[in-house]
Formats: C-alpha cells, sequence, structure tokens
C-alpha cells in the first residue's frame, strides 16, 4: 500500500460526496490491481459509494493521468417547510396608474380587496420531509429538517375539516399578515350622504356609491372609498381615503386619515395624511403629509394655499402666471432637535422616576400594615400614569427620529414650472421665487436652498415611501 501513495492521487470535491482518482503512468500491466485499490481508498477514509466497475475500467483500459470519479456520496435533500397559498393579493399595489393620455386615473383604485362568502381564501401546502446525506467518508449529512405552519388566526372565516383550506364566512373585505386572516364587513351606503343617510360613524371599512353633500360628517376606523364628489363635510379614516370624484370643498371641508388619501382633484379644502396625498390637482387648499405629497397628471398643478410635507412635494406647476401666492414646505422645523432633546431627557427624568416608584413599592410589599396598604396603592397609580407618560414620550421620539429622517432627503419638484411669487420653506429655510424656473428642483444645503435641473429619469412615475410609524 505504501508504494501506491506514490501512484495514486486523490481529490475530494468542497462537501466530500465525490472522490476521483487519478493513476500515474506504469509500465507493468499488472501494478494497479482492484483490491489493493479499494483498501487503498479505505485507509485514505473513502469508504462509501465506491464504483467497483469504474476502478476496473480505470485498470483494464489503462485510464492514466486524468481524473475520474470513482466514489459517490448521497448529497443532503432539505425539507420544505409548510405554506399557505393565498387567493388574493397579501400586498396588494395601492398606487394608481397613469393612463394613456398622462392623467391619472384614481377611479379604478380599490382599497381593499372584496371577497364573496363561502369563496376560497387560502389552501395549505403541507410541509416535504428531506432525507439525509452522507459523504465518501461515511459522514452522515443532515438535512434541514421541515417545518410545518400553525393554523391561520383571525375573523371572518370558516375551515374545512382537514384543517387545510380557508373560506370567507360572508362577503365583506380580506387581507393577511404575519398569520393573521381577516374578513370584515364592509359598510356600504347605495346613495349620496345627505339628510337622508345621516352622518355616518362605522367601525371597519366603508364604501359610499355616491357624492358627500355639504354639511355631513363621516367616521371609519377603516378604510374610505367614495365613488362620487366631496363637498364641504367632514371626513375622517383610520386607514385610506379614496374620492375617486375629487373634493369641492367650499372653504369647509375637513378630510383626515391615518394613511393615504387620494382624490381626483383637491380644491378649496383642509387635508391631512399619516402618509402620502396624491391627486390631479389641488387649488386654495391646506393640505398635510406625513411623508409626500404627489400631484400626478398630464397637467397636474398645485394653484394657491399652503401644502407640507416631511419629504417631498411633487408635481408638474406651482403657482400661476399671476402669481397667486402659493406655499410649499418640506422638511422639519429648525427648532424640532431642540424638541427631540428636550423630549429625550423628560423620558430620562420619567424612567428614573419610576425606578424609584417600583423601589418603594417592593419594600412596601412586604409590610402588612394598613397605612402601607394605603400607600402602595398610591404608587401603583402612580406607576400607572409613569408608564403611559413614558410610553407617550417613546412615540413622540420616534416619531420625530422619523421626521428627521424623511427630511434628510427634503426636496420640491417642479416636474415643468415653478411660477414667481411661490414660497418655498426646506427645514424653515424659506426662498420667495422673483422668476419662473423651468424643470426644477429645490433642495436644501447648509442654511440655503438651492437649485438643481430635474430630470426625468431622477424619480418614477409613483415614488415608494418608507411606511410611517404606528
Amino acid at each position: 500500500m505504501e508504494e501506491l501513495k506514490k501512484y495514486i492521487q486523490i481529490k475530494l470535491n468542497e462537501d466530500e460526496t465525490e472522490c476521483k482518482i487519478c493513476l500515474d503512468i506504469v509500465d507493468d500491466s499488472e501494478f494497479y490491481v482492484l483490491e489493493d485499490i479499494i483498501t487503498f481508498l479505505g485507509e485514505n477514509g473513502i469508504v462509501y459509494g465506491i464504483n467497483k466497475n469504474i476502478i476496473s475500467e480505470m485498470i483494464s483500459e489503462k485510464a492514466y493521468s486524468r481524473f475520474v470519479v470513482v466514489a459517490s456520496g448521497k448529497k443532503a435533500v432539505d425539507g420544505k417547510n409548510g405554506y399557505y397559498m393565498y387567493t388574493f393579493n397579501t400586498a396588494p399595489n395601492k398606487k394608481p396608474k397613469l393612463r394613456e393620455d398622462g392623467s391619472v386615473d384614481y377611479l379604478n383604485l380599490n382599497l381593499f380587496q372584496s371577497v364573496s362568502e363561502g369563496e376560497l381564501l387560502a389552501r395549505y401546502i403541507s410541509k416535504v420531509d428531506g432525507s439525509d446525506g452522507c459523504t465518501v467518508k461515511g459522514k452522515i449529512i443532515k438535512a434541514a429538517v421541515a417545518k410545518n405552519l400553525p393554523p391561520l388566526r383571525g375573523k371572518g372565516f370558516t375551515i374545512s375539516e382537514d384543517c387545510m383550506e380557508y373560506y370567507a364566512a360572508y362577503d365583506g373585505k380580506v387581507d393577511a399578515s404575519n398569520g393573521l386572516i381577516n374578513v370584515s364587513k364592509v359598510s356600504t351606503i347605495p346613495s349620496d350622504v345627505d339628510l337622508n343617510t345621516g352622518n355616518l360613524d362605522v367601525r371597519g371599512d366603508l364604501e359610499i356609491m355616491g357624492n358627500v353633500i355639504s354639511g355631513m360628517s363621516i367616521k371609519a376606523t377603516g378604510n374610505i372609498t367614495i365613488n362620487g364628489v366631496v363637498e364641504a363635510s367632514y371626513i375622517t379614516a383610520g386607514k385610506n381615503i379614496l374620492i375617486k370624484r375629487g373634493i369641492l370643498g367650499g372653504g369647509r371641508a375637513k378630510i383626515e386619515a391615518g394613511g393615504n388619501i387620494f382624490a381626483q382633484f383637491i380644491e378649496n379644502s383642509s387635508i391631512y395624511s399619516g402618509d402620502c396625498v396624491q391627486a390631479n390637482s389641488v387649488v386654495n387648499s391646506i393640505v398635510t403629509a406625513y411623508n409626500d405629497i404627489n400631484i400626478y397628471g398630464k397637467t397636474s398643478s398645485i394653484v394657491g394655499g399652503s401644502l407640507k410635507a416631511n419629504r417631498m412635494v411633487r408635481t408638474k406647476c406651482i403657482g400661476s402666471a399671476g402669481q397667486v401666492l402659493t406655499r410649499i414646505s418640506v422638511g422639519v422645523e429648525n427648532s424640532i432637535e431642540a424638541t427631540l432633546k428636550l423630549k429625550e431627557t423628560k423620558l430620562e427624568e420619567e424612567s428614573e422616576e419610576l425606578k424609584k416608584i417600583e423601589k418603594a413599592m417592593k419594600l412596601l410589599n412586604s409590610n402588612k400594615q394598613q397605612a402601607d396598604k394605603e400607600m402602595l396603592l398610591l404608587l401603583t397609580r402612580t406607576k400607572i400614569e409613569k408608564n403611559a407618560t413614558i410610553a407617550e414620550l417613546k412615540r413622540d421620539i420616534e416619531n420625530i427620529r422619523m421626521r428627521i429622517e424623511l427630511a434628510k432627503s427634503a426636496e420640491v419638484v417642479a416636474e415643468e414650472m415653478a411660477y414667481q411669487g411661490t414660497i418655498i420653506s426646506i427645514d424653515g429655510v424659506m426662498l420667495k421665487l422673483d422668476n419662473d424656473y423651468e424643470k426644477i428642483v429645490f433642495i436644501r444645503r447648509k442654511d440655503k436652498i438651492l437649485t438643481r435641473m430635474y430630470q426625468e429619469d431622477d424619480y418614477t412615475s409613483v415614488p415608494v415611501v418608507p411606511d410611517k410609524l404606528n
């Protein structure tokens, strides 16, 4: 065997599931013997998957000076985890589409996905177990263990007897996230919202087939879809608001949403969005958005009023040739860093006081005297109040930090024209336009507002913005 070391080379692949040997050229045709080579491989740890026929062929055909696979292991086959196959889009794209004429299609933007009673929502695909492998040295290669997912949680659905299929329990809208699937009933108003319907206050989603007449009030904890026009009314939603025919506010409409607000147009209204505002045009309105204000369309414009966003305001034209006063503000105020510092300091103070309260409660818990019990009750109430204050401070601090992060890329974009008389403000630095600007982007550098040429390639048609904090 010692002599064979000089004439046989062994090569293993990285995971040792394949062994090759190379026989050097020898003059003696009987030098290589099958049993000797197998023994030689065993002495070098190769014990699994040896192909004797191939080795015999190498000897008989004098296959010298080249590597040949003579032993093959078994690769591990990893198991596949179980998963749910949904029959609906669990992450629908809520961005509006551009029509061929360049306008934005808000009529076909659906805030939720409707399902019918008995409709299949999801089917579970069970795990597939894998199989272990083995190296040519006989070492077991463990396969990844497959896992099954727990049953879906939520409401508004029924489950098949084999627990593999989920069906809608009633007509409504469906959404899914993090192992939860919910079907909730959508409240539908088949007509206008006026004196006949009265004001509305509903839990969940609401769809109005007609218009919202002046003086009416609408509240919903979920999404609101309005297929007609909104007049001078008050509307608030916990999630998104879609107004397919636009807003004619008459100076008295007030629209608020925890999420996005979509509208065909916005006129003489007050708008607040906890995420983004998107429309074809804005006229003489006060519009505030946590992230962006995107005014799209072939002739989109912002004329008059005051618009404010943390990150970006973007449209075709800002202001007008008649120099209607239009204010655009992005970014954060100069004092926000000081506000953040004050809240962080306050959080530290409240946290220290909470520790003292908890320490005092621990001492009192060991005593049984009535006076101590009364003091313990008082401290418990104080602790609850402190926890509430601390939680609110933490939310405020995270909100400010998020706004500061968004403001780092704050800009005002006029794809075609920004007219003279418009006032631009970025992070509290103000610029009144003394000239008309074509295809312009306003940005802040240090204590000045600078400009650069608008390049279409720098922007997607509908930008994606980060989710705001809950």
